[in-house]
């Protein structure tokens, strides 16, 4: 979907820091950081985040990686040059933090918590909190997902219309589009030219896909996903959409040209409930996060088939978030 010169462009944007695998999981060290060439874990020197790692984070220009936790300061920002921990000024977020996510030009990260306000903004030149939005979220956030362009933060939240759109340069909401997804989006994805906007979500029918031009309704001709949608993403050319769940098989993909589901990957299902989906900034790779051993699983998707577990050894628990930079 992504024409072959924006498909180039992102390339080239990649950050000139290595490429970076991070996993957020339960049990300490709560965030385990791959140097992913090299398959080796890197050391954090700043130490490690205060609990379970909910959600993460990294920059589009490689030089943050967030971590959303439940316990006090609730987000953990590491500077990926040294790996020592960002101050942050003006206030922590509220309560427990569930998501992160950095806007596209990585001028401003936003923590998505359990108590009002619901979002707590920094921007990344002084790591000062932002106001908050004049018009307030009315609910917990669970996932949160900027526009490619940068005009449009989406945040997903638990109470009806489940989702809320605002400009992340005036923080000024935005009118909702009158169809949405049915329940809690716990994870939410643009498609790489914003053309789709879609929510994985925790009731019937677990995956919601809108049009961005007009915000209809996409119908997925494959038929839905077996069960509760925890985490969605696009492939880098947009033309597979992949959802994370619970149940077998787990992972589901659609081929977005009709919307058909794909046959398995070749190389097999995770091994247990899908809690974070992401594919490498390359488009090489697909990382998929879960409950059970081996709690990380990378497709090569060349040839759809498991890369063996990392060198640098598997993260020790259930894990709940994933992200590349």
């Amino acid at each position: 979907m992504i024409p072959g010169i924006a498909a180039q462009q992102a390339l080239l944007a990649l950050p000139e820091t290595p490429l970076l695998l991070a996993v957020g999981h339960d049990s300490s060290p709560f965030l385990t950081v791959y140097d992913a060439a090299s398959e080796t874990k890197l050391t954090l020197a700043g130490g490690n985040p205060a609990s379970s790692g909910l959600g993460v984070a990294i920059s589009p220009n490689g030089r943050w990686l967030a971590v959303a936790h439940g316990t006090s300061p609730r987000v953990t920002v590491y500077d990926t040059e040294d790996w020592s921990k960002v101050s942050l000024s003006g206030g922590l977020p509220a309560g427990s933090a569930n998501a992160v996510a950095f806007s596209p030009d990585s001028t401003q990260l936003v923590v998505g918590h359990a108590t009002f306000p619901y979002v707590t903004i920094y921007p990344t030149d002084t790591w000062t909190k932002r106001a908050n939005p004049s018009i307030p979220l009315g609910s917990q956030i669970f996932s949160i997902a900027f526009s490619p362009d940068g005009s449009k933060v989406v945040l997903g939240h638990t109470a009806s219309p489940y989702f809320s759109m605002y400009n992340p340069s005036t923080w000024g909401k935005l009118s909702n589009p009158v169809l949405g997804p049915a329940g809690q989006p716990n994870g939410i994805a643009f498609s790489p030219d914003g053309a789709l906007l879609a929510f994985a979500h925790a009731t019937t029918p677990f995956l919601t896909v809108l049009r961005t031009s007009d915000w209809s309704l996409v119908t997925l001709a494959g038929g839905d996903p077996p069960a509760a949608g925890n985490a969605v993403c696009f492939g880098l050319d947009g033309e597979t959409l992949y959802v994370a769940h619970d149940t077998s098989p787990f992972l589901t993909r659609y081929d977005t040209s009709d919307w058909s589901k794909r046959a398995a990957m070749a190389g097999g299902s995770p091994a247990g409930i899908g809690r974070g989906v992401a594919v490498s900034p390359d488009g090489t790779v697909l990382a998929v996060v879960h409950s059970t051993t081996p709690f990380l699983t990378r497709y090569r998707l060349s040839d759809e088939t498991k890369l063996a577990n990392p060198t640098g050894g598997l993260p020790p628990n259930t894990s709940r978030s994933v992200a590349w930079g």
